[in-house]
């Protein structure tokens, strides 16, 4: 979440240096999702790694260094402009097991 980056979203003029900028950070994987079904989404992020399962299916994998980001405290959940609903979400912070 670099502000700088996101100052340029409000600038038509740098749209293109923006994508630039985006490139590797973001990923669509699509999903087969009934409507009026419920489902498990597990989102799990070690270091700079994120990964998505599905009713325990993998669904998405993305590496980027903001995962990581020392500062990052934002989850965000999103049904890509359509109607959805989330219903006992859990967040957590897990410690690595000892070998």
């Amino acid at each position: 979440m670099r502000n700088d980056i996101y100052a340029m979203s409000n600038d038509p003029a740098k749209k293109a240096d923006r994508a630039k900028l985006l490139v590797g950070r973001s990923v669509t994987y699509p999903a087969k999702i009934e409507t009026g079904k419920w489902y498990t989404l597990v989102v799990e992020t070690v270091g700079d790694a994120m990964r998505v399962t599905i009713d325990g299916k993998p669904a998405g994998y993305l590496k980027s260094s903001g995962i990581a980001h020392a500062t990052k405290s934002k989850i965000e959940l999103g049904v890509a402009r359509k109607d959805g609903f989330f219903d006992d979400i859990k967040v957590w912070n897990a410690e690595p097991a000892n070998p």
